[in-house]
């Protein structure tokens, strides 16, 4: 069973926070293994929430894990080859936090983006997504509520990467991923030349290769709503999330109170925006950011009630997408 609620009224709730928060944003050093360990605090919930079982693919991992202020990464190979990869995110804060990936476009840096955001967040109702945004990759990522592991799935192609949070009162500082494609191997055989002319090399990357993954539910993003939620079932599952939107879209998977509905719903993905979690809540998982036609995987472990399926980003149209149809209330059965 689905309810969705759709609301004209745009949000400036908390933006300028973020736009402070991310003024003062400065890369950090990637390391190897995990950094300084804040104590979490256990998010209160009014129904159980399963753990997620790890994802067994046959693919890479990257570990991200969530501190305070700040993240910390492992990574199988330094610098990455394109390709898919698991995501198993980590939250080491007392809040919910999310950890995103892009990759800019050529002619932008780290501060440029960073800019980007905080101009365009920061100035609340009336913002603007930045036109190079649709130049620049947002492949996904994961979200997690405090003390808790999350995992997904995500495509990256070869470039300079960002890894950035979303979440406007647990912002990490970003963090720079570099994805190069392998070197061919020393002492190979060297190629003969072909007597035709070779032609021009293309400026757009190589597609990367990726495997087919089984997932359990196939949801989509529109600019105005879900789809593929129909009909939910309880248990270890994985989402395929595809953007079929024209802009940036980010799907996110709240436990709610059980019997709650669209209207009530409202008032929870205000204080979600805000980056506060009310009681009876917790965070099981999301897609992060994703740029139109880009797809990840979402694992869940969905125990039998209510979820709130919600996309909190802010549009080109001055609001916030979750008033304009980008919130469902679903029922796992």
């Amino acid at each position: 069973m689905v309810a969705t609620r759709r609301s004209g009224r745009g949000r400036s709730i908390g933006l300028m926070v973020l736009g402070s928060i991310l003024a003062l944003f400065a890369l950090i050093p990637m390391v190897a293994g995990a950094g300084a360990q804040a104590t979490p605090a256990a998010s209160p919930v009014a129904s159980p929430v399963a753990a997620p079982a790890g994802l067994n693919l046959g693919l890479p991992e990257i570990a991200i894990t969530a501190n305070d202020g700040y993240f910390t990464t492992l990574v199988p190979n330094s610098p990455l080859p394109p390709g898919q990869y698991i995501v198993t995110f980590e939250n080491k804060t007392r809040a919910p936090a999310s950890a995103s990936l892009v990759k800019l476009p050529a002619g932008h840096a780290v501060g440029d983006f960073t800019s980007a955001i905080s101009d365009t967040f920061g100035k609340g109702t009336g913002a603007t997504i930045p036109d190079w945004f649709k130049d620049a990759t947002f492949a996904g990522g994961s979200w997690a509520a405090p003390a808790s592991t999350s995992q997904s799935v995500v495509t990256l192609s070869a470039g300079s990467w960002v890894l950035f949070s979303t979440n406007l009162l647990n912002n990490q500082s970003p963090q720079s991923i570099q994805v190069t494609e392998p070197a061919p191997p020393e002492g190979g055989a060297t190629p003969v030349a072909s007597p035709v002319a070779s032609p021009v090399a293309s400026p757009v990357a190589s597609p990367v290769a990726t495997k087919a993954i089984e997932s359990q539910a196939q949801v989509t993003i529109a600019d105005d709503s879900f789809g593929g939620l129909d009909n939910v079932s309880a248990g270890q599952q994985l989402w395929q999330v595809n953007n079929y939107g024209s802009r940036i879209h980010e799907l996110i998977v709240y436990r709610v109170p059980d019997g709650t509905t669209a209207d009530q719903a409202q008032p929870i993905a205000d204080a979600l925006f805000n980056g506060e979690s009310p009681t009876g809540t917790t965070v099981l998982g999301g897609s992060g950011v994703l740029s139109p036609s880009q797809v990840s995987y979402v694992s869940l472990n969905l125990t039998p009630g209510t979820y709130l399926v919600v996309d909190t980003l802010p549009n080109a149209q001055g609001t916030l997408n979750y008033t304009t149809g980008l919130l469902t209330v679903v029922e796992a059965k």
